[in-house]
């Protein structure tokens, strides 16, 4: 059976789990030709911030979650 998710509209204090992903090689590896060596976002606090501007909050023009496993709360992607 499929996990369920839900989405999860952050708050400026839960940019943690952004930086965290940001800055995890194995996550972010896909990345790695537009950002060597291996992927990760350079400065993901100022993209956290720049990303609360521009996103959060800018429904319907604009829309940005995470999701979140159901069964226990964690965190599983953007």
């Amino acid at each position: 059976m499929p996990e369920e998710l839900r989405l999860f509209i952050p708050r400026p204090e839960d940019g943690w789990f952004y930086v965290q992903m940001m800055t995890d090689p194995e996550t972010m590896a896909y990345n790695a030709p537009w950002f060597p060596p291996d992927g990760c976002i350079p400065e993901p606090e100022s993209e956290w911030e720049r990303l609360q501007r521009g996103w959060i909050g800018k429904e319907p023009e604009r829309f940005y979650a995470f999701l979140q496993r159901k069964s226990d709360g964690a965190f599983v992607g953007v």
